[in-house]
């Protein structure tokens, strides 16, 4: 019973030093996250621009015709609006990924919360204070 109650203190500080790790991992992920939301903003927001301006660059040379290739194959607007579409699908799953990383590690963090209280519960149960007697 006394080993139990030297490693209960002793698990306690191993399991706080582990969750101020986690801690520290999920802002650093956070902290990526956010950058990469931020560059994905950046480059969707420069497609939009680049493609705003093919599209005034078209209207300017009087329409579709300049571009259209031979028939049955994609134009180069069509090829544009492909990979801007598959830019933008890539950057969906993406998004969706990190915020599911972020989900599951808010769900660990919260795990190993819960894991510290009933440590501490159940180390504080396991002994119970001595008043001199056996």
């Amino acid at each position: 019973m006394d080993a139990d109650a030297a490693a209960g203190p002793e698990l306690i500080a191993q399991l706080q030093e582990r969750l101020q790790q986690l801690e520290s991992e999920f802002k650093t992920s956070q902290d990526t996250t956010q950058w990469t939301i931020k560059q994905n903003k950046n480059t969707l927001m420069a497609l939009k621009q680049e493609n705003k301006d093919l599209s005034q660059e078209v209207a300017r040379r009087g329409g579709s015709t300049e571009l259209q290739g031979k028939q049955g194959t994609a134009t180069d607007g069509e090829r544009v609006v492909e990979r801007l579409e598959r830019q933008v699908h890539e950057f969906r799953r993406a998004y969706d990924k990190v915020i599911k990383d972020k989900k599951t590690a808010l769900q660990k963090l919260d795990n190993l919360h819960d894991s510290l209280k009933g440590n501490t519960t159940g180390a504080a149960q396991r002994s119970p204070p001595t008043n001199g007697r056996t």
